[in-house]
């Protein structure tokens, strides 16, 4: 782990952290995963491009074990010269770590980070702040009290995301930080973006009952509705019911005009639809739109540990690679790997639902019971006219023919049945086959290709199934 080579250190590192699943004492498994700290830190060393897949492995690592790096707190403290990348992905790293031991330290990097020049460093900063809050609930109300300083800057784009991030607070902590509305209601004119507009008109009308100038405040939201965003617009209808079914006499004209707009002079259909519903549910029972419409929010929660248990399994095993970048397993993007899943399940879908029975033709050769049927029916093929793209969605019926059908032994072989290559433009063949084929050096067979139509079961589609076989360059020769 102390070698000078990045890529063997994180080799290492991989392959520990796999066999440490296998270890059972508490005691032994602590031990080792602190020794993986020195070695991850070491990364932090090299070049940007190293630095940033040693980051993104660390932020999966963290995942799966969270203690590894507890010691290591101000590695991951942005550097000036950091490009932005890096510098983004230590702020999740430093959600990741922090915990009420270490929070003021946190919080005092973070408010610095917030007088930064780079917009979306600092809009990063602050949401990294609320996410903060959202996970640690003992530590909420010194979050929120350097969110409350943030907004004194006046700075546009900081008061623009501090709102956005203490409407987060507000729907995991309702009621517990109110003393901090008037200064965002101050603000208001300093709101230009559509979320941040969206997440005020939200505090407002969450809060109709403690904000005596609600009504003046959505007032001035009104007057330019049609031209707002839709989710400015969805949020001003839903807060102006809010306010109508809190105070009738200040919201009735209001939210009278706004659906009249709403369902009237707007193009955008969840708007007019919602609209809808609202009017229709305060028609009929003042008591059931009030308990639908004001009915308690569920909290939101910490989504820094949100992967699945099999794909950050999955993810662990892949670190230091694309995977890990992407935070995507590789048969998701890799080609061969991708088709060769595909294959693979289509394989296993054949084995696990074998819709046809087998039979054997004159040369002892299994075939499909599909195809048995078709000798048996007694196919012209001289003349035949099919459609391969719905060969595979049903049970292939009687072909349509110019002239006598001819009855044939079942003991025929099934290839004397098939088109010749002579009669193959009267073959209808899928446009986005013909695309496929297009791109590779495939000798094209008639006779086998409507062989693999006539064996393809009900449910699987035959477009698919030639697309794989001309993906995995299956040669087929006349």
């Amino acid at each position: 782990m102390s070698h000078s080579n990045p890529g063997v250190v994180i080799a290492t590192v991989r392959l520990s952290i796999r066999y440490l699943d296998y270890l059972t004492n508490p005691d032994s498994i602590r031990k080792y995963t602190k020794k993986l700290g020195a070695p991850l830190v070491s990364l932090l060393s090299s070049e940007s491009e190293v630095v940033y897949v040693a980051l993104k492995s660390i932020n999966i690592i963290l995942q799966k074990r969270p203690n590894v790096l507890e010691k290591e707190l101000k590695m991951f403290f942005c550097q000036y010269s950091d490009p932005i990348y890096i510098k983004l992905e230590k702020l999740d790293i430093l959600v990741k770590l922090g915990d009420m031991k270490n929070i003021d330290l946190i919080l005092h990097e973070l408010k610095e980070y917030g007088n930064e020049v780079d917009v979306e460093f600092v809009r990063k900063s602050i949401r990294t702040i609320g996410r903060l809050a959202i996970k640690l609930d003992g530590a909420s109300e010194r979050c929120a009290q350097a969110l409350w300083e943030l907004l004194k800057s006046r700075v546009s784009y900081v008061v623009q995301e501090c709102v956005v991030v203490i409407k987060d607070l507000f729907r995991k902590y309702p009621g517990k930080f109110e003393a901090i509305l008037k200064d965002l209601c101050d603000n208001l004119k300093m709101l230009e973006e559509p979320e941040a507009k969206a997440s005020m008109v939200w505090i407002v009308g969450q809060y109709v009952d403690i904000i005596e100038n609600a009504d003046q405040i959505l007032n001035e939201f009104i007057k330019g509705f049609k031209d707002e965003a839709a989710v400015v617009q969805l949020q001003v209808l839903t807060s102006c019911v809010k306010l109508y079914l809190a105070r009738p006499s200040d919201g009735q004209e209001m939210v009278m005009e706004v659906l009249k707009m709403a369902t009237n002079e707007c193009e955008n259909p969840d708007l007019r639809d919602r609209a809808y519903i609202y009017w229709r549910l305060m028609a009929k029972d003042m008591n059931v739109a009030k308990a639908v419409i004001m009915a308690e929010k569920p909290p939101i929660s910490d989504t820094s540990y949100t992967l699945d248990s099999a794909l950050l399994d999955k993810l662990v095993e892949n670190i230091g690679t694309l995977a890990a970048v992407y935070g995507k397993p590789p048969e998701q993007f890799v080609k061969k790997l991708r088709e060769s899943q595909n294959l693979k399940e289509l394989e296993d879908q054949d084995n696990d639902d074998d819709a046809y029975e087998t039979a054997e033709d004159s040369s002892g050769q299994k075939i499909g019971s599909y195809q048995s049927q078709a000798i048996n029916q007694g196919y012209e093929a001289a003349s035949a006219d099919i459609d391969l793209l719905g060969m595979g969605d049903e049970t292939p019926a009687s072909s349509q023919t110019t002239s006598t059908t001819t009855t044939t032994n079942t003991t025929s072989s099934p290839t004397k049945l098939l088109p010749s290559s002579s009669n193959a433009k009267n073959i209808k063949i899928p446009f986005s086959v013909i695309e496929d084929l297009k791109g590779g050096n495939i000798n094209f067979s008639f006779r086998n290709l409507f062989l693999l139509a006539l064996q393809v079961p009900k449910r699987k589609s035959l477009e698919s199934r030639l697309k794989l076989l001309f993906k995995k360059k299956i040669t087929m020769s006349f």
